[in-house]
């Protein structure tokens, strides 16, 4: 039933988010930087959840897994400032993402995760 539903939210799978500047006055400036440009794929990717089963169902409805935001990053970046190990290892297994990828500040995968102490996600990385 859950799948059913999030195929028919995805009609158009690699819709790109768009920025807006805060209406009701919550932000201290008028424009702050989110995720402009995020794909569902990739909001998914960096929630403070796990949505593993939800990056799955994405996944297996087309979403274009190889696009980057505006910073170079692709999936395994973004999943590696997370932290969440368990879609960093599910990422780095099953898609066709190369792990010593550079963003635009030159960062690799790796590098974000010692970076921020994201321990496990090292481990991860470095057993692959």
């Amino acid at each position: 039933m859950l799948r059913q539903i999030i195929k028919e939210l995805l009609i158009n799978i690699d819709l790109m988010a768009l920025e807006q500047a805060d209406k009701f006055g919550k932000s201290k400036t008028p424009f702050e930087r989110e995720f402009y440009g995020y794909t569902p794929l990739m909001l998914a990717v960096t929630s403070k959840e796990s949505n593993l089963d939800c990056i799955k169902i994405i996944l297996n409805s087309g979403a274009d897994y190889k696009k980057k935001d505006e910073f170079g990053n692709n999936l395994l970046h973004l999943a590696a400032r997370t932290g969440n190990n368990k879609i960093l290892d599910y990422i780095a297994k099953n898609l066709k993402i190369g792990i010593f990828e550079r963003n635009k500040a030159g960062e690799t995968v790796l590098g974000i995760c010692q970076s921020l102490n994201h321990d496990e996600c090292s481990k991860t990385l470095e057993s692959l």
